[in-house]
């Protein structure tokens, strides 16, 4: 509102909202200061005008926001007046229409935009209602017959002088999709053109239906194809030129009709099949070779014929006219007359036998210059491993085989004793599995349950693989068993985890095993690396999986290259000896990977119909005296078993949970019969901090010894003024825990 000197004098909130500026801004200001300078003037002369004469002025305006950007808004001004008719103020009513403005040219722009692409187009393109007269029509109607486009709109084809001769064929489509619903594709129809001369539209015609699907006409279609028709008159002048051209080319080129019969060949199409280029149509069967050749050569001629589809470079076995063998690649496309019917197939054979020798003979010395290479490297390799790692292992085991003949029968030191040397073997065994790619050892195999398998390797792939990374578990129960070498199968299990654990690096990820059952057919294992003649049917799969970094197609084709890395130096071993081992095992993998979206890999081994065997043989532990309950708080299984077992050595009752919220659960259903909460720091969902917090709610001089792979006073930061009884550090032996214990129960 502003004052007869106009001068603004109220301003509401939707101003505020509308402008940017508040009322405290703009009371007393002059609103000129809301338009762009050029307006101004005349708009405020305008708006007085209006005022004067009409008693009102209302129109659009386009005005600038307090931040410098232009909006548009509808403005009605009035005059108020006293009750002596004194005009002592007016009323500017403004409602922004800033994108209601802009979608209408939004709407403008794509309507001249559709209209400026239809007419662009060589295509004839038409809009008809039910009474086939045209409501829309493009550029193209004036170029080819110069009739003006608006003296088209509302008349038929029998209307336009230029169209009148064929208007009822015309008028007969057009009938037939109003009547039907059912488009009229690629149909060809004559039509006369400027000069008087015939010509031939490709034509297409589709229903247009309102929003109820009925139909209110039709859209069409038409293509100019006179050009192709007199092409292919044409074409028919040309054949004499294209037999000479066709006697100059030196692979054999051949013509069949549907029954097979050569009905045309080239100079060197006769040499090949031993006839003249004139003599004789017979077919295939005719000629001197084996009966399971013409057989299929006819079966792709039936191919080309039913589908029209061509067949390209195809390798085919061939009997030369002088009797020797040999191969062809052959190439046959549908041959069509005038009208588009496949009337034969034209084919073309190029001679590759001595291609074929060569580049055979090429690929076997490559592939044992390969072979011989890599296998050399793998010897060598397994040469020091033997040299180094048997003369440790030899110690070990030595030493172990005297302490078991010492102790005395029954003694439970022989299972520490057994577990050593059992480890010891597993140590060696590992040596195997280089010999076993390289085709110098054996395989062990035993009728296994995979996921077993995996269970047992579980406690050493925590220990190998990052702290960063969470290993998680999904196996599928009571799986087929899979005929495999346990010990290589927790090679091939520990380097996928490493090489998981390692593309997560310093970032936290998450490691997935799984194990499961697939049903496979032959697309998909020729789709696998390792075996294609593998047999359809049932498999077992294990699948490892990482949020890594993923890796390139150029990585992925390297990565079972022996001694390829991305590592810094030294590594890169691991994949080649995984997939040896698989191909040992009769097996096929898959590698799925994307950079940034991490990697799977999927193994799969021939499940079978046995029953299971044991992998490992049965193990046992001891301990120490004390006297009442703990609670172990871990989320590694392997890790709370062993804990239990150590407890019951020093005389403890354990009771195990897997982590933060079932320690709470079990500890407030009764938390004064726990003498000691052995609680682990690391865990998901709720970490040893929480959990602790939750415990002391429960019991507040509860006693907690905290236990971690971090050291003392890294995980002991976290507890800053909290009361712990103690801290124990992972990794740790009896021994350790006897000593806090001690101390902490007195």
């Amino acid at each position: 509102m502003t004052d007869p000197d106009g001068l603004i004098i109220d301003w509401n909130p939707g101003a505020t909202r509308t402008f940017g500026w508040t009322r405290e801004e703009m009371v007393g200001r002059n609103p000129a200061v809301l338009h762009r300078e050029c307006d101004a003037e005349t708009l405020h002369a305008t708006i007085r005008q209006g005022v004067s004469e009409n008693g009102q002025w209302s129109g659009e305006i386009v005005f600038v926001r307090k931040d410098g950007s232009l909006g548009i808004c509808a403005t009605r001004v009035v005059p108020m007046r006293d009750a002596d008719g004194k005009h002592f103020a007016t009323l500017g009513l403004n409602r922004e229409i800033t994108v209601e403005k802009a979608a209408e040219g939004t709407l403008v722009q794509e309507k001249l935009l559709l209209r400026t692409l239809i007419d662009a187009l060589d295509d004839l393109i038409f809009f008809k209602d039910r009474e086939h007269r045209f409501l829309l029509v493009n550029a193209a109607l004036k170029r080819l017959w110069n009739v003006p486009l608006d003296e088209a709109i509302g008349k038929t084809d029998a209307d336009i002088p230029e169209l009148r001769k064929y208007a009822e064929l015309y008028a007969a489509d057009d009938e037939n999709v109003l009547q039907t619903g059912q488009a009229v594709v690629n149909r060809e129809e004559p039509f006369n053109d400027i000069n008087g001369e015939q010509g031939w539209f490709l034509t297409s015609k589709y229903p247009l239906r309102d929003d109820h699907g009925a139909i209110v006409g039709l859209v069409g279609t038409c293509r100019n194809v006179t050009e192709k028709r007199r092409a292919d008159l044409a074409l028919a002048d040309e054949r004499e030129k294209l037999r000479t051209i066709l006697d100059a080319v030196q692979d054999p080129v051949f013509v069949k009709d549907l029954q097979g019969r050569h009905i045309m060949r080239n100079s060197a199409g006769a040499r090949l099949f031993g006839r003249t280029a004139e003599s004789g149509n017979g077919t295939v069967y005719e000629l001197p070779i084996p009966r399971e050749f013409a057989d299929r050569y006819t079966k792709d001629d039936r191919f080309v014929f039913e589908t029209g589809t061509p067949i390209v470079n195809r390798e085919e076995p061939f009997v030369f006219a002088d009797g020797t063998e040999g191969y062809l690649l052959t190439s046959k496309f549908p041959l069509r007359d005038g009208a588009g019917r496949i009337v034969g197939l034209v084919g073309i054979g190029r001679d590759i036998t001595q291609m074929r020798k060569d580049a055979a003979e090429r690929e076997t010395l490559h592939a044992k210059l390969r072979e011989t290479q890599k296998l050399e490297s793998l010897g060598i390799l397994a040469g020091g491993i033997a040299h180094d790692f048997n003369n440790l292992l030899t110690s070990i085991l030595g030493n172990a085989s005297m302490a078991a003949m010492d102790a005395p029968p029954g003694s439970p030191v022989r299972d520490y004793i057994g577990q050593i040397t059992e480890a010891s073997l597993r140590a060696a065994d590992l040596c195997k599995q280089m010999l076993a790619y390289s085709g110098r050892g054996r395989f062990d195999l035993r009728k296994l349950d995979l996921g077993h398998l995996v269970e047992q390797t579980a406690q050493i792939l925590q220990i190998s693989m990052s702290k960063k990374a969470v290993l998680r578990f999904c196996l599928e129960k009571d799986l087929p068993p899979v005929e495999v070498d346990a010990t290589q199968i927790r090679q091939v299990i520990m380097n996928l985890v490493i090489n998981a654990s390692e593309a997560i690096g310093d970032q936290n990820g998450v490691i997935s095993i799984s194990t499961g059952i697939i049903q496979v057919d032959r697309a998909y294992l020729a789709a696998t690396l390792v075996d294609s003649d593998l047999p359809e049917g049932e498999y077992v799969f294990l699948e490892v999986s990482d949020t890594g970094c993923g890796m390139s197609q150029e990585t992925q084709a390297k990565i079972f290259d022996p001694f390829f890395t991305t590592k810094f130096t030294g590594r890169g071993l691991g994949l080649a000896a995984v997939l040896g081992i698989v191909r040992g095992h009769k097996g096929a993998l898959k590698v799925y990977s994307e950079l940034g979206r991490g990697t799977t890999f999927k193994l799969l081994f021939p499940a079978t119909e046995a029953s299971e065997t044991s992998a490992t043989p049965p193990a046992a532990i001891a301990a120490w005296q004390g006297a009442g309950t703990v609670l172990v708080v871990d989320d590694e299984p392997g890790m709370r078993s062993t804990v239990a077992r150590m407890m019951r050595k020093l005389g403890l009752e354990p009771v195990l949970v897997s982590d933060g919220r079932e320690a709470v659960e079990v500890f407030r259903a009764g938390p004064d019969q726990f003498a000691l909460v052995l609680l682990d720091l690391t865990m998901p969902d709720m970490d040893g901090a929480q959990t602790f917090t939750e415990l002391r709610r429960h019991r507040p001089e509860v006693r907690v010894v905290l236990m971690s792979g971090f050291n003392a006073q890294e995980a002991m930061a976290r507890f800053p003024g909290k009361g712990l009884a103690s801290f124990l550090q992972k990794p740790f032996t009896i021994d350790s825990l006897r000593n806090i214990l001690q101390e902490v129960l007195g």
